[in-house]
């Protein structure tokens, strides 16, 4: 198997996960937020498609902090995270998922077989570690829900 069907049987078990978590989710803001997640795995998937049959695409960055932003803006219960069962585990799972495929991206960048491979090996560790940190802001959510949106971290996904 190549770099790049790893790549994409990494990005369908995220998107599995992600799915996973958005069917059992209580909330239907919980069930947003799990759901656009699962929906960056799909893009993801797309793209890496694209590069091995040598079609030209431009990945975008996750639009999913945006969304978060506005779903917990939308909501009228600012504890809507907390009440969800299991929640720490699941962004405990999420989060160690998250840096294991950034770290996996990053190992494979050394046996990448040409620059538009090492390209897109970059742009998926870099798409990993947007979801980490994603995650991360959704812990600190947990602990502060009334202050997380002016917070750095989720500022700092908007450009």
């Amino acid at each position: 198997m190549d770099i790049l069907d790893q790549a994409i049987e990494f990005e369908y078990l995220a998107h599995k996960m992600y799915s996973e978590y958005a069917a059992g989710a209580k909330s239907q803001a919980v069930k947003n937020i799990f759901a656009g997640l699962a929906e960056d795995e799909l893009v993801h998937v797309q793209y890496i498609k694209a590069l091995k049959e040598s079609t030209n695409m431009d990945i975008k960055p996750t639009a999913t902090m945006h969304r978060i932003k506005e779903i917990i803006s939308e909501t009228d219960d600012s504890g809507f995270l907390a009440k969800e069962t299991g929640i720490n585990e699941v962004l405990k799972r999420a989060l160690e998922f998250e840096k294991k495929a950034q770290l996996h991206y990053e190992k494979e960048l050394a046996g990448a077989s040409s620059p538009e491979q090492k390209r897109i090996l970059e742009i998926m560790a870099k798409e990993e570690a947007r979801h980490y940190d994603l995650i991360n802001s959704l812990m600190k959510y947990l602990e502060s829900p009334q202050t997380i949106l002016e917070s750095q971290e989720f500022h700092w996904h908007e450009t």
